[in-house]
């Protein structure tokens, strides 16, 4: 039972993780400043950047 929980629980958060990607991608291709503010800030912290760029799009969505 516990394997069961621990393999269902493992789905989902992969799952949730891919549609959060996709989502990601499907901004980032809808608002081109994201792609350049990334760019920008690529040697420095690339994810970090593109969390925050993320957060801005959905705040003015």
């Amino acid at each position: 039972m516990i394997r069961f929980l621990m393999n269902t629980c493992t789905y989902t958060v992969v799952v949730i993780i891919i549609i959060i990607i996709i989502i990601i991608i499907v901004i980032i291709r809808k608002n081109p400043c994201i792609t350049i503010i990334c760019s920008c800030w690529i040697r420095c912290s690339h994810l970090l950047c593109c969390f925050f760029a993320f957060v801005l799009t959905l705040l003015y969505v």
